[in-house]
């Protein structure tokens, strides 16, 4: 966090100004501009082009093209932040400084973050701002802050609960906007977490120049790279099997866990009948490419391990009737393929059992689940395959040294 300079106001004036309604407020060119810096996006910038006339009473500016931004001496300094001049209100908050800070963090992933500081608390910042925060009815409570945050999925950015301090890694791209009290001051700010690469900079962060945008990951080391064999997606292209919406996230913790233990969060993508999903765990990010999230045909974790599937032969069962079983056998290499590394081969087992209304998994299904009870190379697993979706959900495990039965919590779907 950046040290912040304390600046003092005379009591009146700032009780003032805490009296009066975000609402009754005459609307400003600051104004404006917070409500697309509250995006988290390039417009931010746009809007800094538009209102410069006004935003350069307070501070200096530089720009090209269509944008503009706020001057500051060195963003990789967790310091580095610009006082305001001439005492900008925005909402009738007093603002007294522009932050602007990136770092990376190694296989935690980069950290970029701007924003601004106010002097006043953070209740009465949450009060007057709301009004010009785009999505303001997804701030969250954590650990006195407020936090809306979203996770970025394929070409889209998803909503998902605070992931409460667990670092995004390598491959995960998380976006923030954070409205916390320090020394005195709430500072609310946007970052972007994890996976920041040049591409992300340029579409975010335009006013970052390319010389200084982060390079992309390299070949190989990103899901997209690794190539889906034709045969493969074929052998498991199933009406059944197809996604039968666009994005969903949901998190599962294990029953009987106080809710204070971090849940795992799942994204689902669906991609040309196939499934891009996300696990994030405490400690690591599984990537995969699945049909209806039973048949791997990628994965990665963080960005080390990669793994592509060379052949899957399955025998699902024309009719899905309770008793009926199936097998499927998967054979991985790593990609890029090592000289020196052996195929992988898993084999997945299936009985399927009797249907139950997917709205016992989570209030938000409808319609009918299947249970599967599975093995995987001896391990036991339980799953629901909810066939409004056309993806199967973890329910239980049983390993060797330890079980688990999951509830499934904040499940969302776009269709």
């Amino acid at each position: 966090m950046s040290c912040l300079v304390k600046t003092l106001y005379p009591a009146a004036l700032f009780s003032l100004s805490l009296l009066l309604p975000a609402a009754q407020l005459t609307a400003s060119p600051l104004d404006e501009t917070f409500t697309a810096f509250s995006r988290c996006d390039a417009s931010f910038f746009s809007s800094l082009h538009q209102h410069a006339d006004a935003w350069a009473t307070h501070a200096t500016l530089g720009g090209t093209g269509a944008i503009n931004w706020i001057e500051s001496s060195d963003r990789s300094d967790a310091t580095n932040e610009v006082q305001l001049r001439g005492g900008p209100r925005i909402a009738g908050l007093p603002v007294t400084a522009y932050f602007d800070n990136a770092s990376d963090l190694g296989v935690l992933g980069r950290y970029v973050a701007w924003g601004f500081t106010f002097d006043a608390p953070l209740d009465a910042v949450v009060k007057q701002l709301s009004p010009l925060i785009e999505h303001a009815d997804r701030l969250q409570g954590d650990r006195g802050m407020q936090v809306r945050s979203e996770v970025r999925a394929a070409d889209q950015w998803l909503p998902t609960s605070n992931r409460g301090g667990i670092a995004a890694g390598r491959m995960l791209l998380e976006r923030v906007l954070l409205l916390e009290f320090s020394e005195g001051r709430t500072r609310v700010g946007c970052s972007l977490q994890g996976a920041v690469d040049a591409d992300v900079m340029a579409l975010l962060r335009p006013d970052v120049p390319p010389a200084d945008r982060p390079l992309p990951q390299a070949a190989g080391r990103r899901l997209e790279d690794v190539p889906v064999l034709k045969a493969v997606a074929d052998g498991v292209d199933q009406p059944l099997l197809a996604p039968r919406f666009t994005s969903l996230t949901y998190r599962y913790r294990p029953k009987g866990k106080p809710p204070s233990t971090t849940p795992t969060t799942i994204t689902m993508v669906a991609d040309n009948g196939l499934l891009k999903i996300t696990e994030d765990y405490t400690s690591f990010t599984m990537h995969r490419l699945s049909k209806a999230n039973l048949f791997q045909l990628a994965s990665m974790r963080d960005a080390g391990m990669t793994l592509q599937t060379r052949s899957l032969k399955q025998d699902l069962p024309a009719a899905w009737t309770p008793g009926k079983r199936f097998r499927a056998e998967t054979t991985m290499v790593f990609y890029p393929e090592r000289g020196t590394s052996k195929p992988l081969t898993t084999e997945l087992s299936c009985v399927i059992g009797e249907r139950f209304p997917a709205a016992d998994i989570s209030v938000s299904l409808s319609g009918e689940a299947i249970r599967l009870e599975c093995k995987v190379d001896g391990d036991r697993s339980v799953r629901a395959f909810i066939e409004d979706l056309g993806i199967a959900i973890l329910l239980e495990s049983h390993g060797k040294y330890s079980s688990s039965l999951y509830d499934i919590i904040d499940l969302q779907v776009v269709r």
